[in-house]
């Protein structure tokens, strides 16, 4: 029996109300096996992003549930949902959303603080994770003083801050040139082959060929899905 760590049900997103209402996802379903890496594709504004949105607990279905680990996330309490994003769920932006007056090391420290970690054990941690991205030498490094993949890097070592089971990136290449691409793949690679669960939205083949599973989104539904060999 599959073990699923993350289940999207009869899913509707709208914004907005009236004339103007936008409906974002239309009755989407999707289940994530624990361990799976799964490419979410699509045209720009169709919906991708908000399904990522709402998988992470960012934002919250008008319609539908979502499951974590078999908690319905749409159900939480604001405080709840924080608690159990923080643990079980780490995010990574196209633009990185470094703090800029924070070193690379305090912008992962700062995740391992509010996860409760004290800091003599948030230094030691902090650096290991930066290790783990090949930037332990970078760790007092200011973002400004990064360049853009290393600044993605930082920003997968802090989303890997509290050992989360799911990895959420919203296209992470986006902003990469090419040496930096794939430099990052190989990352992600490693991560995959460690055991993390891996969903990532890009418009980029050379991601989804690494991936397992290719989900296709159109105008807010789910068109698709490919299984690469």
């Amino acid at each position: 029996m599959a073990d699923v760590v993350l289940s999207i049900e009869n899913a509707t997103k709208v914004y907005g109300s009236g004339p103007a209402a936008t409906e974002a996802l239309k009755d989407v379903t999707l289940q994530v096996e624990r361990g799976e890496w799964i490419a979410i594709m699509g045209p720009s504004g169709h919906g991708k992003s908000t399904l990522l949105q709402l998988m992470g607990g960012l934002d919250r279905p008008t319609k539908g549930n979502i499951y974590l680990d078999k908690s319905d996330i749409t159900r939480l309490s604001q405080g709840d949902l924080a608690r159990l994003r923080g643990h079980k769920i780490g995010f990574v932006f196209q633009f990185f959303n470094l703090l800029p007056h924070l070193t690379a090391l305090e912008n992962v420290e700062m995740a391992l603080w509010l996860g409760g970690m004290d800091k003599h054990l948030s230094r030691s941690r902090g650096l290991h994770l930066l290790d783990q991205v090949g930037l332990a030498k970078k760790a007092g490094n200011f973002p400004n003083a990064l360049s853009g993949g290393q600044q993605q890097r930082v920003a997968i070592a802090r989303a890997l801050a509290n050992d989360p089971d799911v990895l959420l990136m919203d296209e992470p290449t986006g902003n990469l040139d090419s040496a930096a691409e794939a430099d990052l793949l190989e990352r992600l690679s490693m991560l995959h082959e460690g055991g993390k669960t891996l969903v990532i939205v890009t418009h980029n083949p050379a991601v989804a060929d690494r991936a397992q599973r290719r989900v296709r989104v159109r105008d807010g539904r789910i068109v698709g899905e490919t299984n690469n060999a």
